[in-house]
């Protein structure tokens, strides 16, 4: 891919929860929010890891692009469009930025954890540089690629997120659904969720959803 690094990325945010020795342990979070959903679960990882007397490993949280800190990609950066909006280069953009990152910090390797959305990264970023893999954690995701009937969905969302300027259109996610369990249910989380969904912006929600469109079959 060595023409691959001329190309302008997208720009990422980093969180990094903890300093560290040893491979980076990245947390790649899901839609339609931003690295703050890992909160809890890295307090919980480094308690784990301190009682156990393991490394004291590395741990991010990166902002995907167009979510929390992390600006939504310009068209250079996004690569090709199709006619519906759609963006064919936009997942293998974000799995060049997170290496691009992981390399640029001194690091050749990481542990990837990707969540829903970030699993599509996680498997961009294995698909595209198995070399700065050293594991894999896939957390309610999937790698098919998307229905006819889910990419025109997520174009329809796109477009209305920009034209009204709203994350309105994703606030579904919060839904609570039989089966679920007893935390998504909780007021606490509902109230938290939606909070987070509110912060972000509405061009970078839709860039988001028009890269996941068309992302290709990942399995």
């Amino acid at each position: 891919m060595a023409d691959d690094h001329a190309r302008e990325l997208p720009v990422i945010a980093n969180h990094v929860i903890r300093e560290g020795n040893g491979i980076p342990l990245v947390l790649v979070h899901g839609f339609p929010v931003d690295s703050r959903m890992w909160g809890r679960c890295a307090m919980a990882l480094m308690e784990l890891s301190d009682a156990d007397e393991l490394v004291q490993y590395p741990i991010w949280a990166p902002d995907m692009p167009g979510a929390g800190e992390s600006p939504v990609p310009t068209a250079a950066q996004s690569g090709r469009e199709n006619e519906d909006g759609s963006l064919p280069d936009g997942l293998d953009r974000i799995a060049d930025a997170y290496v691009a990152l992981l390399n640029d910090a001194g690091y050749t390797q990481a542990i990837w954890a990707g969540l829903s959305m970030g699993g599509y990264v996680v498997l961009g970023i294995q698909r595209r540089h198995p070399q700065a893999v050293a594991g894999i954690a896939l957390l309610d995701t999937k790698g098919d690629a998307d229905s006819d009937q889910a990419h025109a969905s997520r174009i329809a969302i796109a477009k209305e997120c920009v034209e009204r300027q709203t994350t309105e259109p994703v606030m579904f996610f919060v839904d609570v659904h039989e089966g679920d369990s007893s935390v998504k249910k909780s007021a606490a989380y509902i109230d938290q969720f939606s909070q987070w969904i509110r912060e972000q912006q509405p061009d970078g929600v839709a860039w988001r959803e028009r890269m996941a469109a068309t992302r290709p079959d990942l399995n």
